[in-house]
């Protein structure tokens, strides 16, 4: 994606996006989960059907039985558990790569102002802890939502048919629930958002104190970087106990719709019962399905803290993402390789800028042709031009390129200040000239290269 699309897309769709080539993991762990939910679903409902039907008529040897396929669905659960603890970790560190990898991309692009403004440390935090928050959130996050939806809504389904007035009481209980875990939510992510602030300061700090530690230790400073240290360090921990008291809250309430669930279903099962309306094995099952309630509702509340930790991160990835670097390629820009050579660089550059018009000049005849074939179709269109000459005395129109570049190149200019009279005349006012020189004359290995080839000189 571009930063024009970052821009312009949601937060969701961006997330979603990385999702896509990987797809196939990420079905093969939804499912997984669909499964592990449908085995914890069916062992309350098949325990009611033994109680009622087998256990009464003495069928003792079709009750183990089933309770023999009832022992494999478990460890057919067991592998279905090992194949998202796996595959679904594995489908994160992609998610995570992927991430990773489009944000130094777009941070080679930003400018040197961002750099100014932003220290190195802040920025290793984006590329490592923010990323280890989304990835978690990739994998767990769908998952969790997926197992939980499916175990609590079927439960719901398959209780309604069993005895709907307590069904319905459970009913009314979850979603008053789900509304506190809402609100509690909000405040666990907002306290996340400063806990990364405050994380990424104290790696810049550290940064900061590992890159100067030579020059505190010359100084007898050292008593003032840990000062500066204690200082940050102790923001860091002022933010962590606010994001752990929003998440104790969590907690407290968590647990406490945990007891009230079950109290509900012995305290109106046990008034149904006195009135005839419902027997004990129903009260079993309903217990059952209450206990099949409390590994969904805890996945939720891992979820709670995946999705704060998680957008949380995300937010700070997508602000990076949206941030538009200083200097950017004009895609109809008019762009001069000096030196083109095999046509390599040219090649790059029209990618640069699809819409533009590329030309290269080479003393070489065989440069010349290497340099047309490998760019052959973009002739053919129109875009690019490759022709041999001298730089120093070019046959193109004064002011017409937006930018000039030389790779490895000015090594052989013959005249140095005629060439870049040359260059700053095809140049439009306020044009780019690009120059880039792998030696620099300081070592051993560049006179060797002058010696060997005539006509080289290295500049310093």
């Amino acid at each position: 994606m571009t930063t024009r699309q970052f821009q312009e897309s949601s937060a969701l769709r961006i997330f979603l996006s990385y999702f896509k080539p990987h797809r196939k993991l990420f079905f093969l762990d939804m499912c997984c989960a669909l499964m592990i939910a449908v085995i914890d679903l069916a062992f309350p409902y098949v325990s009611r059907w033994c109680m009622y039907q087998l256990l009464p008529e003495s069928a003792y040897r079709t009750f183990f039985a089933v309770m023999a396929v009832v022992f494999c669905a478990y460890i057919l659960r067991s592998v279905f558990t090992y194949i998202i603890c796996y595959y679904g970790h594995t489908f994160g560190i992609l998610v995570e790569a992927d991430i990773r990898r489009d944000l130094f991309r777009h941070m080679q692009e930003l400018s040197f102002d961002y750099y100014d403004r932003n220290r190195t440390g802040q920025l290793m935090s984006r590329l490592t802890a923010d990323l280890f928050d989304i990835t978690e959130l990739a994998h767990h996050g769908p998952e969790d939502i997926f197992i939980s939806g499916v175990t609590i809504v079927g439960a719901l389904a398959i209780m309604f048919t069993i005895q709907w007035q307590l069904a319905l009481v459970i009913a009314c209980i979850i979603p008053v629930f789900f509304l506190v875990v809402w609100k509690c939510r909000k405040s666990m992510q907002d306290a996340s958002i400063k806990v990364k602030q405050r994380t990424a300061t104290i790696n810049a700090d550290i940064e900061s104190g590992l890159s100067g530690i030579k020059t505190a230790k010359a100084f007898a400073n050292e008593e003032a970087e840990l000062e500066k240290f204690d200082v940050s360090n102790d923001s860091f921990k002022t933010s962590k106990r606010a994001f752990h008291r929003a998440m104790g809250r969590f907690n407290a309430v968590m647990e406490f719709f945990l007891c009230i669930l079950s109290v509900a279903v012995i305290s109106v099962g046990g008034f149904l019962i006195m009135q005839g309306r419902m027997d004990t094995v129903d009260l079993i099952t309903f217990s059952l399905y209450i206990t099949t309630f409390v590994n969904p509702v805890r996945k939720l509340s891992n979820f709670a803290e995946l999705f704060a930790n998680g957008t949380a991160g995300l937010g700070r990835f997508i602000e990076l993402m949206r941030e538009e670097p200083a200097m950017q390629d004009a895609p109809d820009a008019k762009v001069l390789d000096c030196g083109c050579g095999g046509g390599a660089n040219i090649k790059r550059l029209l990618k640069k800028c699809p819409e533009g018009i590329v030309k290269g000049i080479d003393y070489s005849p065989v440069s010349v042709e290497k340099s047309k074939k490998v760019n052959e179709t973009a002739i053919v269109e129109g875009r690019c031009t490759v022709l041999q000459g001298s730089v120093a005395d070019m046959i193109f129109a004064d002011n017409w390129f937006d930018a000039v570049t030389a790779f490895e190149t000015v090594y052989f200019w013959p005249d140095l200040p005629q060439c870049f009279r040359e260059v700053y005349r095809v140049l439009k006012p306020g044009g780019t000239l690009l120059i880039c020189n792998e030696s620099n004359g300081d070592t051993d290995k560049d006179k060797k290269w002058t010696a060997i080839i005539g006509g080289m000189t290295i500049y310093k």
